[in-house]
């Protein structure tokens, strides 16, 4: 019982290092954190929202514009996620879920067809964002219910797959600038599953 309860103020005080602190490297010191979640999944304007979202992706002037958009949306996808877990809405958490991974593809996609000259830049600008997604989501973690939370597996391992896919392609001097932001990812999510082992939540 007391190495139980060691255990638990051992991985409390860890987690509260690594996200009340914003981690103890603080790579993600000037990290834009989500948007307001507006209208959500379990709401029958949200038809709107999506009609509106595909409109703009379709007028997008550039590859750029519309990774722009892509973004823009997921993250939109991940606050509406993270809102419709905490109002123990499930399916329209995993509907938002979805909608992040089409986004996350279709920017994987431009990428991948991007000429050569611009492929680097664009390639470096999504496996940034990422990386940002997985943190922003690791460190909302813990104010979400444990029976729903862990939903966001799925999620973390479509952003994850695709930073591999993506990060794997750059050069070595660029792959190793991002050394700092992959080693405190790893340690958010060793710290999300220690939280879930110990039923830890603050909700």
């Amino acid at each position: 019982m007391k190495a139980r309860l060691l255990a638990c103020v051992v991985c409390t005080l860890a987690i509260t290092a690594s996200h009340a602190g914003h981690g103890l490297m603080n790579s993600f010191a000037d990290v834009e954190w989500l948007p307001d979640p507006g209208v959500t999944p379990d709401q029958i304007a949200y038809l709107f929202d999506r009609i509106d979202e595909r409109a703009e992706l379709q007028f997008a002037t550039s590859p750029d514009a519309e990774i722009t958009l892509c973004l823009e949306f997921a993250r939109e996808k991940l606050a509406e996620t993270s809102a419709m877990i905490k109002a123990l809405e499930s399916e329209a958490a995993s509907f938002a879920m979805r909608l992040y991974g089409d986004y996350v593809e279709r920017v994987s996609a431009i990428v991948e067809g991007a000429p050569t000259s611009q492929a680097a830049e664009r390639r470096l600008r999504f496996i940034n964002a990422l990386l940002e997604h997985v943190y922003i989501m690791s460190v909302d973690y813990l104010d979400m219910p444990l029976e729903s939370r862990t939903r966001l597996s799925p999620l973390f391992a479509t952003a994850m797959r695709h930073y591999e896919e993506q990060s794997a392609r750059l050069p070595k001097g660029k792959k190793d600038a991002f050394f700092f932001k992959e080693e405190e990812i790893r340690w958010s999510l060793e710290m999300t599953q220690q939280a879930d082992k110990q039923g830890i939540t603050n909700w």
